[in-house]
């Protein structure tokens, strides 16, 4: 058996310009159910309230998002400050 080959990932801030293809690989996630245990696609405004704005990244594919990362607070108490969860999201297409 022949192994594909790799295609070159390159990697760059996540902005909201990319919410379309970013929306799609988390609904993805939603329907895999594996990957949270939201039922919907949140709205951008929704969403981005509730992730770091200092760690959002996109992977990229012959220029189209294959993938992103961003870091969450897990916690408002003071004494979780720092503490971030990662998320890491790859579109099936890239798997």
């Amino acid at each position: 058996m022949t192994r594909p080959a790799f295609a070159r990932v390159t990697f760059r801030p996540l902005v909201p310009a990319d919410w379309p293809e970013v929306a799609e690989i988390y609904r993805q996630g939603i329907e895999s159910g594996d990957a949270t245990f939201e039922t919907e696609v949140p709205t951008w405004d929704s969403w981005n309230t509730g992730r770091s704005p200092d760690c959002r990244i996109v992977a990229e594919m012959d220029g189209r998002t294959v993938g992103f990362a961003v870091l969450s607070p897990i916690s408002g108490r003071c004494v979780y400050d720092g503490v971030r969860e990662v998320t890491i999201y790859i579109a099936e297409s890239a798997r």
